[in-house]
């Protein structure tokens, strides 16, 4: 240990010093100050276990510099000295959790046996330290090596690795000796409205409340995280098995402020009521939360197929080709989502029925595309709805946004003339009022409601010509008339017509015109 003396008066710290065998004491360093500001100096070079102090000094007493070594934080027992029998002092000295008060002068001895108590008790608080600190780390060891387990027994329910989950559990004292009931919850975020939670927080609080819930009938609850935004809850007690009927209320209270609480969508999927061993529920929960397509929050039931699947008409996907290709794909939208309303009335509304639909209306996409001689990224300019049916079968509102993007895409596709037209003249009166600025094709597109590649290809269908090229040729058009029939000068002239670069300006004018801006205007003038 070390220890430092701070006293104004250099006889009385080289008495000290010198008078105690330090070593015996067990004190490795003895080092010296005569101020408060050197002894803060020390402080911050060394470590101080103990620190032998006089309390009248110059400038900043003895009192001050124990209040800023505790401000600090150091782990420091402090012992007073004072020629000075002041109750004041005492008592300040004391609030300030100093550990011995002396008064000068003092026999060696005492400051011998002062120094020896005031080890012992920081050997003491070190040890409480030590034991508070392993137990810390026990028990994060105790909740990483819980987590582990779930989620082991998560991926892989089978008997073996519940065995080894619950011998764990008793191991850990999770669970008392004799029989213990469980029950167990599936809970999912479907999307956080505000920020996401903490996993230890939200776990904490999650056990917490269910179990206030469950009071009446003693249950203990833990939860785990298993998946991202998913977690498993065990539910269990020693004497008392959980009645469904009885908790269901109860359930459905921790449902409806769970989703306040956490300003969450939240899901809770719940075992079934067979006789199936604790492993095949969580099996069955996690299939019914796989099949769960529909991506609506409450409590659900285990998942059991419906035999009225067989009694929903498969969509006839050739019509539905032959709708795309004649411009009716809203049609198509509306036929596919009731299709899914059936399925989900049949309780049959699942990921394979969503992974087999998006199969076969995938093979319909692509020969739509062959005959109108279009890409997938025009009919669906989001990457992510491109991926595929990991992402489009994911949910029912995932599928939905797919079905109508892509319908729409052919719904804008129609053999009405009149309507093409109608369209075209909007997109020319949008490029006449913007003339000077840098019209692209997704602002005239946003204009008029439509897909950036479909306004193209009616508009150069239309036209003959092409958006990029009419858009230039009629800015040039603007452009000239302004030069042979204005005073203008040709840099402002080119920044009318949106070309802020000069240069370019005069390029793009001699290739249409075969004459410069500058040569437009001297004949103008001459003319």
């Amino acid at each position: 240990m070390n220890l430092l003396i701070v006293d104004d008066q250099i006889y009385v710290v080289a008495g000290i010093r010198d008078g105690i065998a330090w070593e015996r004491l067990g004190i490795h360093e003895v080092y010296t100050a005569y101020s408060a500001q050197e002894a803060k100096a020390v402080f911050g070079h060394h470590r101080i276990d103990i620190m032998l102090c006089d309390i009248e000094m110059p400038g900043e007493s003895g009192l001050e510099l124990f209040a800023w070594v505790n401000g600090q934080g150091f782990d420091t027992a402090c012992i007073f000295l004072t020629a000075h029998a002041d109750f004041g002092y005492a008592q300040t000295a004391l609030t300030l959790g100093s550990f011995d008060y002396i008064l000068q002068p003092a026999r060696y001895e005492e400051i011998e046996n002062s120094v020896v108590r005031a080890k012992g008790q920081i050997y003491e608080k070190r040890k409480e330290r030590h034991f508070y600190d392993y137990g810390v780390q026990m028990y994060e060891e105790r909740h990483r090596l819980l987590e582990n387990d779930v989620q082991a027994w998560y991926a892989d329910p089978d008997r073996e690795q519940q065995d080894k989950l619950f011998e764990d559990f008793r191991k850990l004292q999770l669970f008392e000796a004799g029989h213990t009931f469980v029950k167990l919850l599936l809970l999912h975020i479907l999307c956080w409205k505000d920020s996401e939670w903490d996993n230890d927080l939200f776990c904490d609080s999650c056990s917490n409340i269910l179990e206030e819930l469950l009071t009446k009938w003693k249950q203990k609850v833990m939860a785990c995280r298993v998946e991202k935004d998913t977690w498993l809850i065990f539910v269990y007690s020693r004497d008392t098995m959980l009645d469904r009927e009885e908790a269901a209320q109860s359930l459905t209270d921790f449902w409806r402020f769970a989703s306040n609480f956490y300003s969450a969508d939240v899901v809770i999927y719940q075992e079934g009521t067979g006789s199936r061993p604790l492993y095949g529920k969580l099996l069955a929960m996690k299939q019914q939360k796989q099949n769960d397509v529909s991506a609506r929050a409450g409590i659900m039931q285990a998942y059991e197929p419906d035999t009225q699947s067989a009694q929903v008409r498969e969509p006839d996907y050739t019509f539905w080709e032959n709708l795309l290709n004649q411009g009716m794909g809203k049609l198509v939208y509306e036929e596919a989502m009731e299709y899914f309303r059936l399925l989900e009335a049949g309780n049959c509304l699942d990921r394979a029925a969503l992974e087999n639909f998006y199969k076969e209306f995938d093979r319909i996409l692509i020969m739509a595309e062959r005959r109108n001689e279009v890409s997938r990224e025009e009919i669906i300019p989001d990457a992510e709805l491109r991926q595929g049916v990991a992402q489009v079968c994911q949910s029912l509102p995932n599928m939905e946004v797919f079905l109508k993007t892509a319908t729409a895409f052919f719904s804008e596709e129609t053999r009405d003339i009149g309507r093409v037209q109608e369209t075209v003249n909007r997109i020319k009166e949008y490029i006449h009022y913007n003339l000077d600025k840098d019209i692209k094709r997704e602002d005239i597109a946003s204009s008029v409601f439509m897909n950036p590649s479909y306004v193209s290809r009616i508009f150069k269908k239309a036209e003959g010509i092409s958006l990029k090229d009419y858009i230039v040729q009629e800015k040039m058009a603007f452009a000239r008339t302004l030069l042979q029939s204005s005073s203008l000068p040709v840099s402002l002239v080119a920044l009318k017509v949106g070309y802020g670069n000069f240069s370019h300006f005069s390029q793009v004018y001699k290739k249409i015109y075969g004459v410069s801006p500058t040569e437009e205007r001297k004949r103008g003038n001459s003319s």
